[in-house]
């Protein structure tokens, strides 16, 4: 999945023309069969960038990992 998000004239109390971008890029997979199975694993890569603010741009990676259970 691949995601792409970008912003324009942007206005602050101290900004009148501000821009910024935002990426997303995920991978998956579910593990099939087995004694894990069903068992996701999602790694996520996200960067967002502007050029007004102080702490409006960061680098992020996550690892997911999901595994269902039935307790009843």
């Amino acid at each position: 999945m691949s995601r792409y998000i970008s912003g324009k004239n942007v206005h602050t109390a101290t900004v009148s023309d501000g821009e910024e971008w935002s990426r997303e890029n995920e991978v998956a997979y579910v593990v099939q069969s087995g004694t894990l199975k069903n068992l996701s694993m999602r790694w996520r890569n996200s960067s967002r960038r502007a050029d007004w603010g102080s702490n409006n741009s960061y680098e992020e990676n996550r690892l997911i990992v999901n595994y269902p259970m039935s307790l009843f």
